[in-house]
Order: C-alpha cells, then sequence, then structure tokens
C-alpha cells in the first residue's frame, strides 16, 4: 500500500516546453474510484455528492459530477476517496480541498457535452486513511 501512494507524491520533472509544468507539482495519475464528496452550497445546504475520480496528485485531483450547479471556485470540500481492492474494511483516503476548476466534459467533440462536469480540486491537508463500516449513503462493506 505505501509503494502505491508514493507513487502519488513524486515530484515532477520541469518541461521546458510544457505550459502547465508551472500550475502542477506532482505527476497525475489516472484513477477510477468512488469519492463520496461533502459540500455546503451557495444557499448554505450541506448535501453529499457522489463522484467518480478521474485522475489523482499529491497535491490535487479530478473528478466528474453529475451535480455541477453545486460546485464553484474556491468552494471548500470534504472529500472521501473509497479505495479499490479494500472491500474486506472498506478502505478510503479522507481529506479537505478546494475547489480551483469547474469544467464541461465533452464526450467526442466540443458539441456533444456530457451529463458529467469535471471538478478539479488542491488539496488543504495531507491524507488520513480510515476503515468505513458504512458510507455517508448508508451502504455497507
Amino acid at each position: 500500500m505505501i509503494d502505491f501512494l508514493k507513487k502519488f507524491f513524486s515530484w515532477k520533472q520541469p518541461h521546458e516546453n510544457d505550459q502547465n509544468s508551472y500550475k502542477r507539482d506532482y505527476d497525475r495519475f489516472p484513477m477510477e474510484f468512488e469519492v463520496v464528496v461533502t459540500l455546503i452550497d451557495r444557499n448554505g445546504e450541506t448535501l453529499h455528492d457522489r463522484a467518480a475520480l478521474h485522475d489523482i496528485s499529491g497535491s490535487g485531483a479530478l473528478f466528474f459530477t453529475r451535480l455541477h450547479e453545486k460546485y464553484y471556485i474556491e468552494q471548500t470540500l470534504q472529500l472521501k476517496i473509497y479505495l479499490a481492492g479494500t472491500d474486506d474494511v472498506r478502505g478510503c483516503i479522507r481529506t479537505e480541498a478546494i475547489v480551483v476548476r469547474v469544467q464541461e466534459i465533452y464526450e467526442d467533440n466540443q458539441e456533444n457535452p456530457s451529463a458529467f462536469t469535471g471538478i478539479a480540486v488542491k488539496f488543504h491537508k495531507t491524507f488520513e486513511f480510515e476503515r468505513v463500516d458504512k458510507n455517508v449513503f448508508g451502504e455497507g462493506k
């Protein structure tokens, strides 16, 4: 498990021609894990959103949601990323993050928007590991 997580914290090598390298300090790794997001929307309502993790790095992540209207830039979120292959203990990573980008996802071309929206976040603190018997939606192991 430790080796699995170490790859998220390996520093990126600077690229002279990579214009995005100044924004990202860590490499991104594609992942398809379930994410449960706890958020407070603009109306002050606390919500739980079940989303799909797209990729993760040592400093942030991108996940897909159907509740795009509930997210906004600089919004603080509580994330629980459920780890595949840990069904016996239903392991998850907990962390706090801030929304840095909300992007519309397109299926095959720029004229056909998907039902999902991409939410890019930057982590505020180090991951915490947790064993979960039931998730926020009341489902067991």
